[in-house]
């Protein structure tokens, strides 16, 4: 079975039983043909051309009907939060401990009522600078203070260069 997909799709031909159809953004660049099928590979959804069988892109959820990957409830993307880990060695920014040793999670290191006090702009609370990884200690009982003076006063000075 392998070896006939294998041909197949060298051929550049396909088995209609196996994928569903899908209409093209735009007309494949190699052959013309306006329909391919999508194959998820590792996670992602790849796009082929049902003439050729080349790859022409990876389709986002919205254009396959599902809903996108929702943002945490307070509004900072997945993806930036895993930054600010990597950034921080997944160790606490604050006291140094580990994943280990306390729970984690995401602070600002400017705080957000600081933050509409100094009159920056509201979207750059959520900046990737002015996240820190903090552990649960290092981040409760912080409610509207800012981290240290330094940090505060790196990023505002950061900022206002531009």
């Amino acid at each position: 079975m392998l070896a006939l997909c294998f041909y197949a799709h060298r051929r550049g031909t396909r088995m209609s039983d196996e994928r569903e159809r899908h209409k093209l953004r735009t007309p494949c660049g190699f052959c013309g043909t306006e329909f391919g099928w999508i194959d998820e590979r590792n996670g992602q959804a790849c796009v082929f051309c049902q003439g050729c069988g080349k790859h022409q892109y990876n389709s986002p959820r919205h254009e396959r009907g599902l809903a996108p990957v929702p943002l945490r409830q307070d509004g900072i993307a997945p993806s930036v939060i895993h930054k600010v880990k990597e950034r921080a060695n997944f160790r606490c920014e604050g006291c140094g401990c580990g994943p280990d040793e306390r729970r984690m999670d995401i602070g600002h290191r400017i705080s957000e009522a600081e933050w509409r006090e100094a009159c920056l702009p509201p979207l750059l609370v959520r900046d990737i600078d002015n996240l820190a990884w903090l552990c649960s200690v290092c981040n409760s009982g912080q409610g509207k203070c800012s981290l240290p003076i330094p940090y505060a006063l790196l990023l505002r000075v950061w900022k206002a260069r531009g």
